[in-house]
């Protein structure tokens, strides 16, 4: 094998999109070690979206006030790769309520 058809070769296998993607976050997971910052922030943002979201819900309706800021949070949540639970009662409860 030339060295040619192995430049080639390594070309095709390095532009394939799935083997980029793979390559991209083996990347990220070891390039994204969490702070203990990050990890207390998260935390904190989800037991406050996820004790909110409940209080909402029991009350029928949030403020429009508080719904910006809800939503201002849950950005930075999803931000800190949060999920789950939090993104469950986002879109279950929280986005179906009505803004008074």
């Amino acid at each position: 094998m030339s060295i040619d058809h192995l430049l080639t070769f390594i070309g095709i296998v390095l532009g394939s999109n799935v083997l980029g993607q793979l390559l991209v976050e083996i990347y990220k997971s070891h390039s994204k070690k969490k702070t203990p910052t990050e990890i207390i922030l998260k935390s904190i943002c989800r037991s406050h979206l996820l004790s909110n979201a409940e209080r909402y819900k029991s009350q029928g309706y949030i403020d429009a006030e508080e719904y910006d800021d809800i939503i201002e949070e849950y950005d930075a949540y999803i931000e800190l790769d949060g999920n789950g639970r939090v993104k469950k009662a986002y879109e279950q409860d929280l986005k179906n309520l009505p803004i008074k």
